[in-house]
């Protein structure tokens, strides 16, 4: 996503109510090949998304190779430490992103935005920091590594959930992805969506899996992380869809919720309809 799509860029700045920084003042200071992390917002609660943007300057004379790897996550690796002081270590996010890998022309400016949520949670308010590197290195058009550090450390005050704002980005995630007219950004908004692991979410999951909709994938993972009884619920009416990938996809999903939650009422429900 060189230069960040503007299309994901607008769509960002919808959901998360603020706009991103580009390059310029990094460039600005920068001799060489310069590169930070920083949060795209600081006003955070408990459940909701939480992007970086990840921001290098090419100062040089000669085109700069990056590669983030496989879903556009596979080669960046980050540790998380949370407010109650556990550590958390981020692997390779599943979804459908495309390869990260771009071409920085001579003095010109490459941002990325990583969605943290794919690696971690971040259901309680308190302070999380996070350290996250690159560990593909840069390298030169011709392909020799490069001696250029991209790596960070950003801090993240998480305040108390907020049912009514959660609600809110839950349902411009799900028009987006409803009305987008580009396939990427409506793929990209019910991924987005699917990460919000809190029960406000249930619904709008639920809408992605109409049948005039192509997002059960998205939609049947977010409500497998949520694992409540309204998810299940959703879930199990999803074996009864006419499209063979929702009912696959659903019956996936509840093992997965059958063999991991501590609920013995829905372990119970879910061996009921999966009898």
């Amino acid at each position: 996503m060189q230069n960040g799509s503007r299309t994901v860029r607008l769509m960002l700045a919808l959901v998360v109510g603020s706009s991103l920084s580009t390059a310029g003042p990094l460039a600005q200071g920068c001799a060489d090949v310069c590169a930070t992390f920083s949060l795209v917002k600081t006003d955070l609660t408990v459940d909701e998304p939480v992007f970086v943007n990840l921001t290098v300057a090419n100062e040089l004379d000669v085109p700069v190779a990056i590669d983030l790897g496989p879903s556009s996550y596979g080669n960046l690796r980050a540790t998380l430490v949370r407010p109650d002081g556990r550590t958390e270590t981020g692997g390779k996010p599943a979804g459908f992103r495309p390869p990260g890998k771009a071409l920085l022309g001579p003095r010109s400016p490459y941002s990325a935005l990583i969605l943290l949520n794919r690696w971690f949670q971040f259901d309680q308010p308190g302070l999380y920091a996070l350290d996250i590197e690159l560990q593909a290195p840069l390298r030169t058009e011709r392909g020799s590594a490069l001696p250029y550090a991209v790596q960070g450390h950003v801090a993240i005050n998480i305040g108390p959930r907020d049912a009514l704002r959660l609600q809110r980005m839950c349902g411009d995630l799900a028009d987006l992805a409803a009305h987008a007219s580009s396939r990427v950004v409506a793929l990209e908004s019910a991924d987005v969506l699917s990460y919000i692991v809190d029960p406000v979410a249930v619904p709008f999951l639920a809408g992605l899996l109409q049948p005039n909709m192509w997002f059960e994938q998205q939609a049947v993972r977010g409500l497998g992380r949520i694992a409540d009884g309204p998810s299940v619920e959703v879930l199990t009416a999803n074996l009864s869809s006419p499209s063979e990938d929702a009912r696959v996809l659903a019956r996936g999903a509840l093992t997965t919720i059958r063999r991991t939650t501590k609920d013995p009422e829905i372990r119970q429900r879910i061996d009921d309809v999966l009898r």
